[in-house]
């Protein structure tokens, strides 16, 4: 197994994330059984060819499992344990693993959270009209400084 630890500069919610690569960690095994979704890794800290400590640069990783598709992980939790052991407790990006079967489907989203596409019915959405009539009285004559007027009308 080979994992490989990159810095992400990119939201949690991109597809096709900005990453910068760190480090690799080859021919790593597991000394506990862990989650596949949640995996816990531990490893000695290192340094990088400049002799700088790589151990906290990172907050991403690759994890390419035996036999199985190749993952991506936020790495939540990072501690310094005794003996210059280091733990990381990562989480799955889901969006970023499987980006190829997301972005190879054609979809119609009926609903998202933010964004409300008017033309479409959706009962959870709350929206009322209401009639709005406002009258503003010009301050000064209109017509004698040879000005303009701007009438802006909504709705």
């Amino acid at each position: 197994m080979k994992v490989t630890l990159f810095t992400n500069t990119s939201d949690e919610k991109v597809i096709g994330k900005d990453l910068a690569k760190v480090a690799e960690l080859t021919e790593v095994q597991w000394k506990e059984d862990t989650d596949i979704l949640h995996p816990v890794i531990t490893f000695r800290k290192f340094v990088d060819a400049d002799g700088k400590q790589v151990w906290k640069n990172f907050n991403y990783c690759l994890i390419e499992w035996n036999g199985v598709p190749s993952r991506y992980y936020f790495i939540d939790k990072m501690s310094l344990n005794k003996g210059g052991i280091v733990e990381i407790q990562c989480r799955v990006d889901v969006r970023q693993t499987c980006r190829v079967y997301i972005r190879s489907k054609k979809l119609l989203v009926a609903r998202q959270e933010f964004k409300h596409n008017l033309y479409m019915e959706d009962n959870r959405l709350k929206l009322t009209s209401a009639r709005v009539i406002d009258t503003d009285a010009f301050t000064t004559q209109v017509g004698t400084t040879g000005g303009s007027i701007i009438l802006t009308v909504s709705g």
